[in-house]
């Protein structure tokens, strides 16, 4: 494997955002690549199957498409809560061991016992919040269609990402060649119509399709969501298919700046009983590399994205476990979504469960089976029902 480190300064020189950097590489070549950004160290890792020269040439490429970029990262925090607890740096090879996870390699994690219990817990505490607002669950399909993922503009924001599924073509040789020998070639599989969901609320919009809502509308949403993350999974910090669980409001801006405010009492509420190392700010979506500028200008712009993340001290990398996107009038504009006859406005506010789950067993894997009273305690300052 060869081996380069960039130091963070270099990047920030040619005012590239090295988190962007860490990400995007990655997809720049068809080899291995391993890219590890060591925060606390102010420095980026690689390791590369290919030649230094190779290596050297992508990361040339990907400096002189990103390098003096029209946009500076201007992260705004709006909210911090500092740790009084130790993290426990070995607890996923703990859960490992005990058999609680269970890694198929390439991002696909299973696991079960207290894992999958504190998993539901979270996602059935976001439900409620969710039924106090009024929210509709729904239950969407994971495929999207290509009409529906060219309007959503996945291929023009984020097409690296994509999973696309296919099956081999009816033919009779084909399919005995891949029953015996189990291979096949790319010729012989049917051009896919359909890619899997980035995210639960993906297929929820064209059901939205010319409706003109009177009162706010609320959706809450499960997605089994699949992103290629090409070779940098590691833990349940980063995973090629995952849960998210999603409500969405369509109303208008006043409305859903008051959701906002309910968001963060919810996130500062989860993030202080289970006391986690925790920051709300501003953030950038993973923009392909020739839209980057653009996509991400607007965004830091608008103030259309919040993070929501923790520290990994095992691997020094912040991790990210909610987000919420202020979509505007986009999706209003593709599907004729229109609220008291104007065109509506939607947010969408999401949680990684297995992130938010890693989160907490970072700093409680020892008394991970007693979390039902600081479950209940949430339940109480958020008003919900304790029962649940």
């Amino acid at each position: 494997m060869t081996k380069q480190t960039i130091d963070d300064q270099i990047l920030k020189k040619f005012d590239i955002d090295e988190t962007y950097f860490t990400a995007v590489i990655s997809y720049g070549s068809d080899k291995e690549i391993n890219v590890t950004h060591k925060e606390d160290e102010g420095c980026i890792e690689i390791e590369y199957s290919g030649s230094e020269i190779e290596l050297n040439e992508l990361i040339e490429e990907l400096f002189n498409k990103l390098g003096k970029s029209a946009i500076k990262k201007r992260v705004k925090e709006i909210y911090s809560h500092q740790s009084t607890l130790k993290q426990n740096n070995n607890t996923w090879e703990n859960w490992l061991k005990k058999g609680l996870v269970f890694e198929s390699g390439e991002g696909h994690v299973s696991y079960g016992g207290i894992i999958l219990e504190c998993l539901l817990s979270l996602d059935k505490l976001i439900v409620d919040w969710g039924k106090k607002m009024g929210a509709t669950e729904l239950n969407l399909p994971t495929f999207l269609d290509k009409k529906s993922y060219k309007a959503l503009g996945i291929i023009d924001e984020y097409p690296q990402i994509i999973y696309f599924p296919t099956s081999l073509q009816a033919d009779y040789d084909v399919m005995s060649k891949f029953q015996t020998d189990g291979k096949f070639e790319n010729k012989n599989l049917i051009p896919p119509t359909h890619c899997l969901k980035t995210s639960a609320c993906s297929p929820l919009y064209q059901l939205l399709d010319g409706k003109d809502f009177q009162t706010p509308q609320f959706f809450s949403l499960l997605g089994n969501c699949h992103r290629n993350e090409r070779g940098r999974t590691s833990t349940f910090e980063r995973l090629s298919e995952f849960k998210m669980r999603e409500i969405v409001i369509v109303a208008d801006d006043q409305t859903i700046d008051l959701f906002f405010d309910q968001y963060l009492l919810l996130m500062k509420t989860i993030i202080e009983v289970f006391n986690l190392e925790s920051s709300i700010a501003t953030a950038n979506d993973l923009f392909f590399v020739s839209n980057y500028q653009k996509y991400s200008l607007m965004q830091n712009m608008s103030k259309s994205k919040f993070e929501v993340k923790t520290k990994v001290e095992s691997s020094g990398n912040w991790m990210s476990f909610s987000s919420i996107n202020f979509h505007k009038n986009f999706f209003s504009k593709k599907y004729n979504i229109n609220y008291k006859g104007d065109e509506a406005m939607s947010c969408c506010m999401g949680v990684g469960l297995e992130r938010l789950t890693y989160a907490i067993g970072l700093y409680h894997f020892e008394d991970f089976k007693n979390l039902a009273s600081k479950f209940e305690d949430i339940r109480k300052q958020l008003n919900l029902n304790t029962n649940a």
